[in-house]
């Protein structure tokens, strides 16, 4: 199939993970920063809902992770333990919670971390994993 290409500007669209509206030629579009996303066409960079973030020029909803630090708890992102508790880019459960470098568990529950429950190592101490 053949096809007549367009001959307007206002044609074009955004590809994902930028944001713009083209009216003329001169126009551009601009990349997503982290913490946004836009889907292609959009025109507009949304932020990454409950307190997730994403790479830069992320083009769908679903690069928004959790950041280091917080878990999914099912509808938003939740902080680890307040005071050392950590966990990885993108944790989905509480359980990939733990406590930090200088940090110790200080429950003995056997239920899994409960995301209060780091202390600081005493001086001169280090925890090792």
């Amino acid at each position: 199939g053949g096809g007549g290409g367009s001959t307007m500007a206002s044609d074009c669209i955004c590809v994902a993970g930028y944001n713009g509206t083209i009216a003329t030629a001169s126009d551009g579009c601009t990349p997503c920063p982290e913490g946004t996303f836009a889907g292609e066409g959009s025109g507009t960079c949304q932020e990454c809902p409950g307190g997730a973030t994403s790479a830069a020029r992320s083009g769908n909803v679903s690069a928004c992770v959790c950041p280091e630090g917080m878990y999914h708890d099912g509808s938003t992102c939740s902080q680890c333990a307040p005071v050392g508790g950590t966990s990885p880019l993108g944790s989905t459960n509480v359980s990939q919670c733990s406590c930090g470098q200088g940090y110790f568990r200080t429950a003995a529950s056997g239920t899994g971390l409960t995301c209060d429950e780091c202390a600081a190592c005493p001086a001169g101490y280090a925890k090792v994993e």
